[in-house]
């Protein structure tokens, strides 16, 4: 290989990357012939004070910004380097496909160079016999040599297996060929030399590893790493490593009073779409007073979408859940939605309800996820439509009391209500991706009514007194949807929150039902025509509007809504929320403040909004 190569490593500040890295300095050999590549780092922050210990350790190391999810520029260093090292999620398909992808397309550029080369981390998770705990004689337990492997051997729902199978495939492809070495640690354990000590964390995926072998970080695996890497340099290394040198000091011998390192968790990622908006923002602080649901939700890593990772509101993202990874992007990067939905065990839409592509981009990638993992549990989609989906479209005349329908979730059927019903497009694509038999996913749809009410999170204001407010500012008219007699099902926004705790519990829990109702049926209705002459006497109080007399808004207005605008703003809709009620739901903060005591607070909130952004 030709001097000033590239190197791509992933997983440099871990327990086992950077004890490799103090392992191949103290070999001479090994570390002379590194230096003649460019060392490149993925790391999450180049400026953070652990990876520019990186610096030391390893001198000229170029230290990348980014994450495992930032699957084009993985491949693109892949693409660009003679040697990439994996010593990060064993687990993690996308990064894994990306560095492969990227390899193949660096062997075909230079089809008369050497292959390149990829080290891949995996573990011994791979052999487990999966006894559930109990015993088993010494004489039945199976003692797996490197040198016998195969995958094919192993249950397909083993640790690793799935992206294990990927690289020995790539591995074993004639076209675009590339050199893929596979290396299963034990249990590791021992505090390690590099610049990340970990300690012990009793997790779920350690009841699947029953190996014998215990390998010490300190010395073992470091060297274990030392010894491959020369052999894979010279061209002289096996596909897969098992058998590497047993530790001289006996796991049970460590100071268990000191911090010690283990194999990582599988991460479970929930996916968050919409968290800085009025119920998305509004659920993260409802959710963190329910200790129970927020001990399970800290067991995920929260991935948000968001449109600017520095901005103001990122920022208070950061102080309110802490170690939230934040993804900058927007509805319409479909690719990124997708990628992440596909990572995730958990998605939860609380943004644009009618964003049909994006909503399509979610369900692709849950599909493929359950593809991915046809043996594990189906991926969750919680999606935040909205009782706007009731509408009888009464063109803002009044109906009589007992002309009007009152819905209950326990009988909602979609395909009762009209197609062209706000919300029933997307939810359609929804219902039909929760019934699908194959690749299937777990779908649950929730239907807030009318939310009013100042919340508790990033961005607290409604979005009717929002949109409204700036139409009658606009417009110079307080007006509605034909005379506004019709009348709407309200919830405070409080309220919505605890619904979706609620709602959260029981889908994590595997209780939830396909559809849920948020709003209170007892609470004096939302009158679009009460709204618009109390709303429309603030604003003229600021200066803010003329005339604050009500009136129907003329046609050069409606008309830019179409009919959607006739559905949401001029039609009644009646809910009963009979199931979240069933499981010991209440509307306690709707029942404490209705929504016209709370209509003043809103607007002159509004108010002040709206002015500030205009200085």
């Amino acid at each position: 290989m030709s001097s000033l190569q590239q190197q791509f490593f992933l997983g440099a500040t871990g327990c086992i990357g950077s004890q490799f890295l103090e392992s191949a300095k103290r070999d001479a050999a090994l570390y002379d012939k590194l230096k003649d590549f460019t060392l490149v780092a993925l790391v999450r922050d180049p400026e953070n004070a652990k990876y520019k210990q990186l610096r030391e350790v390893w001198p000229g190391v170029v230290l990348l910004k980014g994450t495992l999810d930032g699957l084009s520029l993985i491949e693109e260093h892949a693409r660009n380097s003679a040697l990439t090292f994996n010593a990060t999620n064993a687990d993690h398909e996308p990064s894994i496909k990306a560095i492969v992808t990227g390899l193949q397309k660096g062997s075909a550029d230079h089809l008369s160079g050497p292959k390149p080369l990829y080290i891949h981390t995996s573990g011994l998770g791979t052999l487990s016999d999966n006894s559930r705990g109990e015993k088993v004689p010494a004489e039945s337990l199976v003692h797996h040599s490197d040198t016998k492997f195969e995958m094919k051997d192993f249950p397909l729902t083993d640790p690793h297996h799935s992206p294990d199978r990927i690289i020995h495939a790539a591995g074993a492809q004639k076209e675009n060929p590339i050199r893929a070495i596979s290396v299963y640690p034990g249990a590791v354990y021992g505090l390690g030399e590099g610049k990340r000590l970990r300690g012990i964390t009793p997790d779920a995926l350690l009841r699947r590893v029953f190996s014998s072998l215990y390998i010490q970080i300190g010395v073992d695996v470091g060297t274990a790493f030392v010894k491959i890497f020369k052999l894979a340099l010279e061209g002289k290394a096996e596909d897969d490593f098992i058998r590497l040198p047993a530790s001289p000091t006996p796991i049970w011998d460590i100071n268990l009073d000191k911090p010690l390192i283990t194999m990582s968790s599988l991460q479970r990622q929930f996916f968050f779409l919409g968290v800085t908006g009025y119920i998305g923002s509004q659920f993260l602080e409802s959710a963190k007073r329910d200790a129970a649901l927020y001990d399970k939700l800290k067991e995920f890593t929260l991935v948000a979408l968001v449109r600017d990772p520095e901005n103001a509101k990122s920022k208070q993202l950061r102080e309110v859940w802490p170690g939230i990874v934040l993804v900058k992007g927007t509805l319409d990067d479909l690719s990124l939605i997708e990628e992440h939905a596909r990572n995730s065990a958990l998605t939860f839409n609380a943004a644009n309800a009618d964003h049909e592509p994006s909503i399509k981009a979610i369900i692709t990638g849950l599909q493929k996820q359950s593809a991915d993992h046809p043996s594990g549990p189906k991926p969750l989609y919680i999606h935040t439509s909205g009782l706007g989906i009731l509408s009888d479209n009464s063109r803002g005349e009044k109906v009589s009391a007992e002309s009007l329908v009152h819905y209950s979730d326990a009988a909602f059927k979609l395909e009762d209500l009209p197609p062209t019903n706000p919300h029933h497009s997307p939810d359609t694509i929804i219902h039909a991706a929760g019934a699908q038999k194959e690749n299937p996913i777990r779908a649950i749809s929730v239907y807030p009514g009318a939310v009013y009410g100042l919340g508790e999170g990033i961005t607290p204001d409604a979005l009717i007194p929002r949109v409204l407010g700036s139409l009658y500012v606009q417009t110079g008219v307080a007006g509605t949807w034909g005379p506004g007699h019709n009348a709407l099902s309200v919830i405070h926004i409080k309220d919505v929150g605890s619904a979706f705790v609620k709602i959260f519990k029981l889908a994590l829990e595997g209780k939830a039902e396909d559809d849920y109702f948020i709003a209170d049926h007892k609470a004096e209705p939302l009158v679009p025509k009460r709204f618009a002459e109390e709303t429309g006497k603030i604003l003229h109080a600021h200066d803010l509007l003329k005339d604050p007399e009500h009136k129907p808004f003329p046609d050069a207005v409606t008309n830019n809504f179409g009919e959607i605008g006739w559905s949401v703003f001029g039609g009644n809709f009646w809910a009963i929320s009979e199931r979240l009620s069933a499981e010991g739901w209440e509307p306690t903060e709707t029942a404490k403040l209705s929504v016209w005591d709370s209509l003043p607070l809103e607007v002159e909130h509004f108010v002040a909004t709206y002015k500030a952004s205009r200085t």
